[in-house]
């Protein structure tokens, strides 16, 4: 496989005072590198193009082992093990690097290695694995045998929110706060999350900062005395979200406000920022219009109070004017970041990827078919989920061919 840009190559064209390559621009301001790119470094703008059939596909068989639901992460180990999270039965899949299942680790309950609310599946290394359980609110390890190996319970109180896990940062776990706004009055609102470092997973914790979270709404009705009655939250449609992850040594986040992304050190350091150029997307009437469908069609009979709460609620509401600059990244095995555009509500369409190297380069795109959503990416492969228009959830693993040059 190609090397776009090495890494030592750039830096040692920054530091000599050369010019890097057309379409970067790198500075230092106050001792944070700003990485701004106008183009992609392909010469036609793809980094990488996937084949049209997967190399492998789990799910949509009679085997059950093949039958997911509500898949909370997957991951390929060095071996090509394919662990699948699958939330819904609260369980570890293995599968081999032809996708035979191997076995199943976990089910419901409480006790070691077993989960209530399986949410979250993060990498340790290239043979471990690490799982979060939002109601135990639990960490819990796992080798790539399926084993446990230990598992942290993070206490009740953690700065009065609910903790969720970003991954690890050398011999450090970090972990971000989801706060539950108090507001008491109606409209838009957007609180700040703050992010702990457990050093070596022990507490106590070390602050590491704090960052804009998601974009929410919020209703309150009140009774003729002008008390509360009820209360209700949803995610702004359109609105903007916090991602994080940790890639190259450092804690990425990004806010989706524009095309950027920050690093921090260990210490909670701004490093470095990386930008790209693009277009803010506008909110059309027929964006609104598929929002507010997509919004009300999940109520059932029995629930028709609540879908007309929510419908006036989105009467009311006033919507963005424009999009968020991207949905949201991930953080590759390799250290660049795959961020995906913004697509929403459009699930027709394919799926794009803008692909960042370790040092903020913006290599360029790469298309998926619609529907995909990605997990994992290694030098030469990516592993997401892919679902049907029934919903069904299917693994797939494609393979990455570099464009030429």
């Amino acid at each position: 496989m190609r090397t776009l840009l090495p890494a030592i190559g750039l830096l040692a064209a920054c530091a000599s005072g050369a010019e890097p390559p057309a379409g970067i621009r790198v500075r230092d301001s106050a001792g944070i590198s700003i990485v701004e790119n106008t183009r992609p470094l392909a010469p036609d703008s793809i980094a990488f193009r996937v084949d049209s059939v997967p190399v492998l596909e789990i799910g949509g068989s009679s085997d059950s082992h093949g039958e997911f639901g509500r898949v909370a992460g997957v991951a390929r180990l060095r071996g090509g093990t394919i662990v699948v999270a699958d939330g819904n039965n609260n369980e570890l899949r293995l599968f081999d690097s032809t996708g035979a299942w191997l076995r199943s680790v976990g089910h419901k309950g409480g006790g070691p290695g077993e989960f209530q609310q399986l949410g979250i599946l993060f990498r340790l290394g290239p043979d471990s694995l690490g799982t979060f359980d939002f109601n135990l609110r639990r960490v819990s390890v796992f080798g790539a045998d399926g084993r446990l190996g230990r598992e942290l319970t993070f206490p009740q109180g953690l700065d009065a929110g609910f903790p969720i896990v970003i991954g690890v940062l050398g011999n450090d776990l970090l972990v971000q706060t989801q706060m539950f706004s108090q507001s008491q009055q109606s409209g838009p609102q957007r609180d700040t999350v703050p992010v702990f470092r457990y050093p070596r997973w022990l507490p106590p914790v070390v602050p590491l900062g704090r960052f804009p979270g998601s974009e929410i709404y919020k209703s309150v009705q009140r009774n003729s005395a002008g008390l509360i009655s009820s209360t209700m939250t949803t995610m702004m449609p359109f609105g903007k979200a916090p991602t994080m992850a940790t890639a190259a040594g450092r804690l990425q986040v990004g806010t989706g406000d524009r095309q950027e992304i920050a690093a921090y050190d260990t210490a909670g350091t701004l490093v470095r920022l990386t930008r790209w150029t693009g277009l803010p997307q506008p909110v059309t009437d027929a964006d609104i219009a598929a929002i507010k469908r997509e919004r009300l069609e999940g109520f059932g009979p029995g629930a028709e109070v609540m879908r007309d709460r929510v419908r006036g609620i989105l009467e009311d509401m006033t919507f963005p004017s424009t999009k968020p600059a991207y949905e949201g990244f991930v953080a590759a095995v390799d250290g660049r970041l795959w961020v995906r555009q913004y697509d929403q509500p459009a699930p027709s369409r394919p799926v794009r990827y803008d692909v960042f190297d370790p040092q903020g380069q913006w290599l360029g795109h790469v298309t998926f078919p619609p529907r995909f959503a990605l997990h994992e990416a290694g030098p030469d492969y990516v592993l997401g989920v892919w679902s049907d228009a029934d919903d069904v959830e299917r693994v797939r693993l494609y393979h990455l061919n570099p464009s030429p040059q």
